[in-house]
């Protein structure tokens, strides 16, 4: 009979809310709405009070009952939110502008009915369904906010309240799921945000995730991703200029350095999020070969050196075998991507960083190292004969040839000796 009642309320609530949405004011709709969100609470509870009052009781038709009280509550909030959206929007808009405080005080409503059932199953997990009923409701209502609209303010408030009270109710382990899920909608309405012109409520927002740091139980890594995105998406959405790159770059080096570095922020799979920050500051990189820039080419050379040097280790678990001749392959990238006017300059860099390779190789005994480093040596000789002195005299290319000869076989004489006195 409960059940019955749960549908047959349902299905007549609506149907008498769609008939008379043109007809009817929309302020009585959202009322009596919300009148029959309240007796489903009320048939639910009288549904599962005898479990409730017998704690730990097992039933088998208590999910049926669950899925039923769950299922024809949605359907009567997504009425709710049709008739502010579509209805308000469409029929009653000159209305709802004058008597905007109406909707406010529906929420306001809705509110009330909520905490009521919640206080009424305050013995029993369900009371948890409310909470989500009326997050799900405000974020629909108030979510995506125009910054034209006067209520902006208000808007962004509930958004940022129902994020802050996700996280203080972390701690409760049925609310694990809801709390990311509310985590990345609130993200995906900071992204929103960001493109209001209006730095006050973008900072709101970071600020918002910045605070919710200290309150990190589950999911901890999936999280810190998910504010290092925001960050990103603050910084390219708000400060667009030569230097974007270099500080998105310094951000996901910081994000990965202290989240692996302090043990409060280690949470479980934090090193697959590491490659995957890896994969990210890749694609800065190569986003930053478009920008000749000279500074953030500058910056973004220190960046990546201190991060190839200080995380690829076994405790960010990225302790490659070829770190060291990554880094010779990114200092080359980053020599040659840097605007430099004169070629000859740009090859003489690329022969300290060869020579350097070839000394490391022998200090750490890395045969694949020594390797690199001649081949670089001898690629760098063949291009400042063939391609940084192409315009000189021919006398002028004899003598470039003879030098570039002699360094060659210089450096292929040293490398022989060195490495025969080490085997």
């Amino acid at each position: 009979v409960h059940i019955t009642h749960l549908i047959s309320n349902t299905v007549f609530t609506m149907l008498f809310a769609l008939l008379s949405a043109f007809s009817v004011r929309f302020e009585l709709i959202l009322f009596f709405l919300l009148a029959s969100l309240l007796v489903q609470g009320l048939v639910f509870y009288s549904l599962e009070r005898p479990r409730i009052l017998k704690q730990g009781a097992a039933d088998s038709t208590t999910a049926g009952n669950i899925t039923a009280y769950v299922a024809t509550t949605m359907l009567l909030i997504l009425q709710f939110i049709v008739t502010r959206h579509v209805t308000v929007q469409f029929i009653y808009e000159s209305y709802f502008e004058e008597s905007g405080w109406i909707l406010h005080l529906m929420m306001g409503i809705l509110f009330l009915i909520c905490l009521f059932l919640f206080v009424l199953f305050r013995k029993s997990k369900l009371k948890w369904i409310q909470y989500w009923m009326f997050c799900f409701a405000a974020f629909s209502v108030y979510g995506l906010a125009e910054k034209k609209d006067s209520n902006f303010v208000l808007q962004t408030g509930v958004v940022l309240g129902i994020f802050i009270l996700s996280k203080l109710l972390s701690r409760v382990r049925i609310l694990r799921v809801s709390e990311m899920v509310i985590t990345c909608v609130t993200a995906f309405e900071a992204l929103f945000f960001f493109g209001q012109d209006d730095l006050t409520y973008a900072i709101c927002f970071l600020g918002a995730f910045l605070l919710s740091m200290i309150a990190l139980y589950e999911w901890k890594s999936a999280y810190e991703e998910i504010f290092i995105l925001v960050f990103e998406a603050f910084v390219v959405m708000n400060f667009r200029n030569d230097l974007t790159i270099a500080i998105m770059t310094g951000i996901l080096f910081l994000g990965i350095l202290s989240f692996n570095s302090l043990d409060f922020f280690r949470g479980k799979h934090i090193k697959i999020w590491n490659y995957v920050n890896l994969g990210l500051m890749g694609c800065l990189y190569l986003a930053a070969a478009f920008y000749n820039n000279m500074i953030s080419c500058i910056l973004l050379l220190v960046l990546g050196c201190a991060f190839i040097i200080l995380t690829f280790r076994d405790k960010f678990g990225m302790n490659f075998k070829w770190k060291h001749f990554i880094l010779v392959i990114f200092l080359c990238y980053m020599t040659i991507i840097w605007e430099i006017p004169v070629p000859i300059y740009r090859s003489i860099i690329l022969m300290v960083i060869a020579i350097g390779a070839v000394i490391s190789g022998f200090a750490l005994r890395e045969k694949k190292l020594r390797v690199t480093g001649l081949v670089l040596t001898l690629t760098v000789c063949a291009k400042i004969a063939l391609y940084d002195f192409r315009g000189a005299a021919s006398v002028e290319k004899m003598i470039l040839f003879l030098v570039v000869g002699l360094i060659a076989l210089a450096i292929s004489g040293i490398y022989i000796a060195l490495e025969k006195k080490m085997v």
